[in-house]
């Protein structure tokens, strides 16, 4: 019965453990748009491995199983080899996630060749044949309702 505890125990804190060796760390991706300059960059997740780390935490894991330890408590010994993994996954990964959002953003609003600058392109282009004006400024529309007001129908 011991035996088969301590083959689950190693199956349950196998993959925790090769994790542990991990540090996630954010990453500019490559730029492929030459035309739009932009003032942020994407970005990646990148994952870094460190085999002595993984080998640190497999010792780790073998030492709690051979000290005959039964109680979850036992399992706390393990908990700081996973918690920088998992933090460095959470830290890094809500930078990636907010850092790629600003950039979407920007590019919408700067690049031509985005959806947004692509779709008040052809809603000025189709307003434009039917007949109808683009107000490009404050002033130009401020100068039109004076226009509308002064002409008497």
């Amino acid at each position: 019965m011991k035996v088969s505890c301590i083959k689950q125990l190693s199956l349950l804190l196998l993959f925790p453990l090769f994790l542990a060796g991990c540090v996630f760390i954010p990453k500019v991706a490559p730029e492929n748009n030459q035309g739009c300059q932009l003032v942020t960059k994407g970005l990646t997740l990148d994952v870094h491995t460190s085999p002595e780390a993984i080998e640190s935490s497999i010792e780790e894991m073998s030492h709690v199983i051979q000290s005959g330890c039964n109680k979850p408590e036992c399992l706390i010994i393990l908990a700081p080899t996973v918690t920088l993994s998992v933090g460095s996954f959470i830290v890094s990964g809500s930078i990636v996630v907010v850092g790629n959002t600003i950039h979407w953003i920007e590019k919408q609003g700067a690049c031509d060749d985005s959806v947004t600058q692509r779709t008040v392109s052809k809603l000025i282009n189709s307003t434009k044949e039917l007949g109808g004006w683009v107000v490009k400024t404050g002033d130009e529309f401020i100068d039109w309702l004076k226009k509308q007001v002064s002409e008497p129908e």
